[in-house]
Formats: C-alpha cells, sequence, structure tokens
C-alpha cells in the first residue's frame, strides 16, 4: 500500500499488517516527509502544488522544483490563476 500510485517511496505491505496498522503507518510517514522547503515562505503557497512527488522529479528531497515554481509564477503573470493572500500556511500564520 502506498499514499499515492506515483509515490512509492512510501509503502507498507498489506499482507503482513492490518489495513487501521498500516493506514496509521502511512500518514505518520507521509506527515513527517519534508515539503520544500522554499514552499514555506513562498508567497504562492494557496496556489502552487506542494506534492512531493511532482517536486522530487526536479529537486533533491525536501527542495522545490523550479520547473513547477516557474510554472505558477507564470499562470499568475498570465491571469491564469490569482494568488490567495490571505490563505493560512500549514503553521497557522
Amino acid at each position: 500500500m502506498t499514499p499515492c500510485l506515483t509515490f512509492q517511496e512510501i509503502a507498507v505491505d498489506l499482507t503482513k499488517m492490518k489495513l487501521a496498522e498500516a493506514w496509521k503507518r502511512i500518514f505518520e510517514a507521509v506527515s513527517n516527509y519534508p515539503i520544500p522547503s522554499e514552499c514555506a515562505d513562498c508567497g504562492y503557497l494557496g496556489i502552487c502544488p506542494q506534492c512531493v512527488v511532482q517536486h522530487s522529479y526536479g529537486a533533491p528531497l525536501g527542495h522545490a522544483n523550479p520547473v513547477i515554481c516557474e510554472r505558477t509564477r507564470r499562470f499568475v503573470a498570465e491571469g491564469l490563476i490569482t494568488p490567495k493572500h490571505h490563505e493560512k500556511r500549514r503553521d497557522g500564520t
């Protein structure tokens, strides 16, 4: 079992434990997996994908994929998406 079909870095074997225990382990592992450090203070936090799988294709673990960052900036510049200035960050601020 994995948290996502494209995210194979975290997995548990359902033949070795009950579903509730597997889900708990997956949840804990995903909760502790590093999000891109650049995302924490980014002005596009509420509109840019924070999916670690998307970022992992073009950046080291724990860092943002510059292609995704640039794409989001271009979408905003072209008016395709609008930043949410009052979006709460993960730390609640």
